[in-house]
């Protein structure tokens, strides 16, 4: 679940009980540090826990720095020590966030560009990226911009760059490095995401033929879009429909979380936090009554629709709960929001 491995039957039997198993693990602290008394309280502890906390914070060590600092951390003996060496990782990982909005800020420029001159494929290069980050920073480029994306930088050999490669939509990525094979001097992965190396000088000629491989490839299949599993009514949204959607955790690869569409609802008001985020209220028709959801970093997408044009509108959103001083409410994480 922190690194998309498919949840097909035998493997969400064992994810239910590792996780259930969680808050019995007292012998090991390196994994007990993590968890606090309100996810114990939980009839079980949510995956996403692992996929966007506990993941991100444990891979952080080895994209900047060395991934001994987890090892010791996952193998400490006492709560004493692993209390410490996880203070040291969450430095790890502001550091990793840090590093990952520079480059991410750099890669979006030339993104702009490319898809300014049409390119059906973002390929972007600097010498001065992080090779710990570039594949988040690919990912992150997919779900922006929607285009199948390559982040490279120079590796340590003179003239050899590599980096990392994200699909979009339907495209099997793979298949389109395969095509164009004699270009890399190395390259594998899978479907939706792999690892190339190439000499720079061959850059130009890599986007030249790639651009001319997708040309040929229906858009549609080669476009990121986002996809509803139903639609839903705002008066649906409810405290039990989010535990019945809880009921399908873990959630992974062939096992996402549902996805909803929400159709011609009316935005009552919205707020703006930390000037990039924005919360939605979206109101009933016949009822003073809103639901609360979450777009993060709204404000800093490319393309987003200006805040103020925004009434009545189509969001698709995942449900969640949101816990403040004991109590839950329900809040929507908004995925994309478009007008109705």
């Amino acid at each position: 679940i922190a690194d998309l491995v498919p949840i097909n039957y035998v493997n969400a039997i064992l994810v239910r009980n590792g996780l259930a198993q969680i808050e019995d693990s007292t012998q090991y602290p390196g994994i007990q540090v993590f968890f606090n008394e309100q996810d114990f309280n939980k009839d079980v502890i949510p995956s996403e826990k692992i996929a966007f906390f506990i993941g991100p914070i444990i891979n952080s060590a080895g994209r900047l720095f060395h991934a001994r600092r987890a090892t010791e951390l996952l193998t400490a003996t006492t709560l004493e020590t692993a209390t410490e060496l996880l203070l040291k990782l969450k430095a790890d990982n502001s550091a990793r966030k840090q590093v990952q909005s520079d480059i991410m800020n750099e890669a979006k420029k030339q993104a702009r560009k490319n898809v300014a001159n049409g390119d059906l494929i973002n390929i972007l290069y600097s010498k001065d990226w992080h090779e710990g980050v570039v594949g988040i920073v690919a990912s992150q480029i997919v779900e922006e911009f929607k285009l199948p994306t390559i982040v490279l930088t120079n590796s340590e050999e003179d003239g050899i760059i590599k980096g990392s490669v994200r699909a979009a939509g339907n495209l099997n990525m793979l298949a389109l490095l395969e095509e164009n094979h004699t270009l890399f001097i190395k390259y594998g992965g899978h479907k939706a995401a792999a690892g190339v190396s190439l000499e720079k000088n061959n850059l130009k000629v890599l986007k030249e033929k790639l651009n001319h491989s997708l040309s040929n490839i229906n858009k549609e299949e080669s476009t990121a879009k986002i996809v509803a599993d139903m639609d839903i009514d705002l008066k649906d949204i409810t405290y039990k429909t989010v535990k019945d959607c809880e009921s399908l955790d873990p959630f992974s690869t062939r096992n996402e979380k549902p996805i909803f569409a929400l159709k011609n609802a009316k935005l009552v008001n919205y707020d703006v936090i930390n000037g990039k985020h924005v919360v939605w209220h979206f109101g009933f028709s016949n009822s003073r009554k809103t639901v609360k959801g979450i777009t993060f970093n709204y404000l800093e997408k490319d393309g987003h629709i200006a805040l103020e044009k925004l009434s009545n509108v189509n969001a698709f959103i995942e449900l969640g709960l949101n816990s403040f001083r004991g109590r839950q409410t329900v809040q929507l994480n908004v995925k994309e929001i478009e007008m109705a």
